[in-house]
């Protein structure tokens, strides 16, 4: 008899799924009702949520209120400070309703879906068949299936999320993850790894090739067939030490990895959002311009202190002058604060680390760059995937759970 699924595991799959396509989905497939509604109804269903996650939640809505009403020249946009806290209540009940242990579990058997998904329309892509109702939205050509891109002719693969940037994001998420679950997700494993290798690949992101590194570190340091060749966890620590002095020796003395980055083609872009965020937010520095503020004027403001070889100029005489802030921790630093920025990004790495009882200094550090790196490459650390690791901090284990039954 076949196993029939629960009304419960269907709203925790449908409240992941939308947690991941409101963190970079393309307009077609994201939506901040249908993540609201998924929350709700998983609230309806299981009843609970912890005193800690409520109190979390005053305080990162107080915050944010205050946070676009402090004066400072832009103004406040309604509609995304109304997606802000909305992302907020649904994250607080999503963490109340689905533990950390589960949700990563769906979490990566998720994006093992969409990372077959968008193989299988890439690969009709490259011979010239599109998926179908593809339409130009938000300045990229996508349909529910498959994001082309800015331009049909690209090739790169975005899944359904808006750019490849942010889909290597979520794979590298999963894979690092997958390498740290005490759960048996997966019987062949190692195939998972190699898909996920495999699709970060055909993303052709330049960040993703670095947070694969890191990725693929932690692998070999906490896979036991590996183990049979190089020994203990301690010698492949010592191994990978080891290495890593090597290569940054090599770094030093040929510029090989950095000739790669600034031969990029979003160096460039990524260069001066880098450097005009570091002065928005050395002139404010408490807290920043406003999380859910329309800053173009500001951002533009800073322009002609770039220089003639930037990307951004005054008087429009370069290739581009919109809006990017593609750094992403750069951007959170601006916008929300630089105190604000430190201490939402310790409480993530510290929740993972914790959560994944990631023990060993070098596995630790290999954590906190990934994030870095991962905070670093889009501008969405806002976004309901990082926002909800704040419900999850280990502390809230000790407290019990309270049920609005009716």
């Amino acid at each position: 008899m076949t196993k029939r699924i629960s009304k419960s595991t269907v709203l925790e799959v449908l409240s992941v799924l939308c947690v991941i396509l409101n963190s970079g989905g393309n307009p077609k497939v994201r939506s901040i009702a249908i993540l609201g509604v998924s929350a709700l109804a998983l609230l309806i269903k299981k009843r609970k949520w912890t005193k800690l996650s409520t109190i979390v939640s005053l305080l990162l809505i107080s915050y944010f209120t205050l946070n676009v009403c402090i004066v400072n020249g832009s103004r406040i946009d309604i509609k995304e400070f109304v997606v802000l806290l909305i992302r907020v209540v649904c994250c607080m009940i999503i963490a109340s309703n689905i533990s950390f242990d589960r949700f990563f579990y769906l979490y990566i058997k998720i994006i093992v879906c969409l990372c077959c998904m968008s193989l299988f329309w890439l690969s009709l892509l490259l011979i010239g068949i599109y998926p179908p109702f593809v339409s130009y939205d938000s300045g990229i050509y996508a349909s529910a299936f498959q994001t082309i891109g800015f331009k049909l002719s690209e090739r790169r693969n975005s899944g359904v999320f808006s750019e490849p940037g942010l889909f290597q994001i979520h794979i590298n998420l999963a894979f690092i993850s997958l390498n740290y679950s005490k759960q048996c997700i997966f019987k062949k494993k190692n195939l998972v790894i190699a898909l996920f290798v495999f699709t970060i690949l055909t993303t052709k992101s330049a960040m993703g090739y670095g947070c694969l590194l890191i990725s693929l570190v932690t692998y070999f340091i906490n896979n036991r067939e590996i183990g049979h060749v190089f020994g203990s966890i301690r010698n492949r620590n010592e191994f990978v030490f080891f290495v890593g002095v090597l290569v940054l020796l090599f770094e030093l003395q040929f510029h090989v990895f950095t000739s790669f980055i600034t031969s990029w083609s979003s160096y460039t872009s990524r260069h001066d959002d880098t450097i005009l965020g570091l002065l928005i937010a050395r002139d404010h520095p408490f807290f920043g311009i406003g999380l859910a503020n329309n800053n173009r004027i500001i951002w533009e403001s800073y322009f002609d202190k770039l220089g003639t070889l930037s990307l951004y100029d005054p008087y429009n005489v370069g290739y581009l002058s919109d809006l990017a802030s593609s750094n992403g921790l750069i951007n959170c630093m601006y916008q929300g604060g630089i105190l604000f920025t430190i201490l939402y990004s310790y409480m993530i790495i510290k929740t993972y680390i914790q959560r994944f009882f990631v023990q060993r200094w070098v596995e630790r550090t290999a954590i906190v760059l990934f994030f870095i790196m991962v905070f670093m490459g889009e501008p969405y650390m806002l976004t309901p995937i990082f926002l909800i690791f704040i419900y999850y901090n280990k502390n809230r284990i000790t407290l019990n759970e309270v049920s609005y039954a009716s």
